[in-house]
C-alpha cells in the first residue's frame, strides 16, 4: 500500500499538469466564478511544479538544489512584501502568499517545459552516442 501511495505522488510530481487539470475540473463544478477557479488550480499546481523542476534537475543533471528554489521564493516573496508595503502602507500575509505563488507559476512552468526539453535531449544524444 505505501509503494503504490508513493507511486501516486511521484506520477504526480513529475507530470504536475494532472493535479492542474484535476483540480480545476473539481473547483469549476464548485466555484461559479471561472476565472477563480483557473486561479485557485494554478495555486494547487505551483509546489507539483516546484517539485518536478527538484527531480528533473537531480535525474538529468544530478544535483539537489532545493534549497537555492527556496532561496529564490524567498527574495521573491521579500519584493512582493516591500511593493505591497510601498503600495499600500500596509502589509497582508495571505495577499503577499498568493502574490508569490502567481509569481513563481509562470516561473516554474517555463523551467519545467525549458527542463523536460533539455532532459529529453540529453536522454537521446546519451542513447545515440553509447
Amino acid at each position: 500500500m505505501k509503494e503504490i501511495l508513493l507511486g501516486i505522488v511521484g506520477f504526480f510530481i513529475l507530470v504536475p499538469f494532472l493535479p492542474m487539470f484535476i483540480s480545476r475540473k473539481i473547483l469549476n463544478r464548485f466555484v461559479k466564478n471561472k476565472r477563480k477557479a483557473k486561479r485557485i488550480a494554478f495555486e494547487i499546481a505551483t509546489p507539483f511544479f516546484l517539485l518536478a523542476i527538484y527531480a528533473l534537475l537531480d535525474v538529468i543533471y544530478d544535483v539537489k538544489i532545493l534549497w537555492i528554489i527556496f532561496l529564490i521564493i524567498l527574495i521573491l516573496a521579500m519584493i512582493t512584501t516591500v511593493v505591497q508595503w510601498k503600495i499600500n502602507d500596509e502589509v497582508q500575509i495571505l495577499k503577499i502568499a498568493r502574490s508569490t505563488i502567481r509569481i513563481v507559476f509562470p516561473i516554474s512552468f517555463f523551467v519545467y517545459i525549458i527542463l523536460m526539453c533539455n532532459g529529453l535531449i540529453v536522454y537521446y544524444l546519451n542513447y545515440i552516442y553509447k
